[in-house]
């Protein structure tokens, strides 16, 4: 499945139980045109089994297709469905697993459906859910893996629950968790692919545990690891398969490790890696979604943030109407008036000379219309009517605290 810079949505590949959402079941060996205005999909489901596909729209609406033998749609049934369905509102991200699902809301609440044999919904039980289920609150990220699933808190701590049998959880067991327990602390990026799971910390190192058939570690072992073990000391993004681990480094080269009997490392042979090669090089990082927190609580916009001319841009309009303003906009001015008490704060389009009050504000970025939205930026919006901003350049998060 892939994202065009439009917000189309494009899929293509075995489509038995659907999960292409094209209408049909029939496989597509070439991209087919599935919804427009997604900003985030992701695609689960077994090797050689079911498959199921979760995407995000533009409005924060979270649309679901495929296989749903488990309930892991969220539809509240077992019906298959071969084009999309809408499953629930206000989502900023998703992880669709083997047969589970995970939501994160705008509020930080983690939601969970599907299969639950192992407890890797979290929710105490072992119980399927066909509808969303609520497991946390103040989660930032969330992986879900074949039977297992890990998330990052907002305080930036790494927590896992699920089937542990190989140690795929990291807390130095093999016992399967209904809850979430702590694993590591300060975690930006994790990726839990079928029996292990890797992660990235705050100061750029990646780590790995669980099963290391074929290598898929990294750590020059074919040993389990029941704990995190340390791989590389510098990573900038890292994803796991089911036996082979891929990352970028901030050099922008590509690395792989574990099983390559059908070629997937990359690297001209079908030789499995201990350790990381570099495949390689000139590769770009995916860019980090930018998360915007208002006195806690994560706002989902109908444009995402983004950075322009190495500034980061927010919707001016959602904030400022979340803090409490009025914002009105005259089209034939390109201007944005916003009123909160005695705060008047005009900006037009274009203009880096934008005003609080009469007194001109300067900003080196001028707002810019995306999508029919006002982005301007993040600093002059959060302080605009009196608040502070924090941005966290490693995680791409700004909290703004209101007055």
């Amino acid at each position: 499945m892939v994202i065009r810079t439009d917000g189309s949505l494009w899929g293509w590949g075995w489509n038995h139980f659907g999960q292409l959402g094209d209408g049909t079941t029939i496989d597509r060996r070439n991209p087919v045109r599935i919804m427009d205005g997604v900003t985030y999909v992701s695609a689960g489901g077994v090797p050689y089994g079911g498959g199921h596909t979760m995407a995000i729209r533009t409005d924060g609406s979270l649309w679901a297709w495929g296989a749903n033998g488990n309930g892991q749609l969220g539809d509240g049934t077992l019906t298959n469905r071969l084009s999309p369905v809408r499953i629930m509102d206000d989502v900023v991200t998703v992880s669709a697993g083997a047969s589970h699902t995970m939501a994160i809301k705008r509020d930080g609440s983690l939601w969970a459906w599907g299969q639950n044999q192992n407890g890797q919904l979290g929710d105490g039980t072992t119980e399927n859910r066909q509808t969303p289920i609520k497991v946390l609150d103040n989660v930032l990220a969330v992986s879900a893996g074949e039977n297992h699933t890990m998330a990052i808190m907002a305080d930036d701590t790494l927590w896992g629950w699920g089937v542990n049998r190989s140690g795929e959880l990291g807390d130095g067991t093999t016992q399967a968790r209904l809850t979430p327990v702590q694993i590591i602390d300060s975690v930006r990026m994790v990726s839990a692919g079928s029996d292990h799971t890797v992660a990235i910390r705050l100061d750029g190192s990646l780590w790995a545990w669980g099963n290391n058939l074929f290598g898929k570690l990294g750590d020059g072992s074919a040993t389990t690891r029941l704990t995190p073990v340390r791989v590389m000391d510098s990573a900038s993004y890292v994803s796991a398969g089911r036996r082979h681990t891929m990352a970028i480094t901030p050099d922008g080269s590509l690395w792989a490790w574990g099983d390559n009997i059908e070629g997937q490392l990359g690297d001209g042979t079908r030789t499995e890696r201990f350790s990381p090669v570099r495949i390689t090089t000139g590769v770009r990082v995916p860019a980090t979604p930018i998360g915007v927190f208002l006195d806690g609580r994560r706002l989902v916009f109908a444009v995402p943030a983004q950075t322009i001319n190495n500034r980061t841009m927010v919707p001016l309009r959602a904030i400022f109407e979340a803090m409490g303003a009025e914002v009105n906009w005259n089209d034939a001015t390109q201007t944005v008036t916003a009123t909160k008490g005695d705060t008047v704060v005009v900006m037009r389009i274009g203009d880096t000379s934008p005003t609080v009050n009469g007194r001109v504000v300067p900003i080196d970025q001028p707002g810019v219309a995306v999508g029919g939205r006002v982005l301007a930026p993040l600093r002059f919006v959060a302080e605009a009517f009196g608040g502070t901003v924090d941005w966290n350049a490693t995680t791409a998060t700004a909290r703004i605290t209101s007055d």
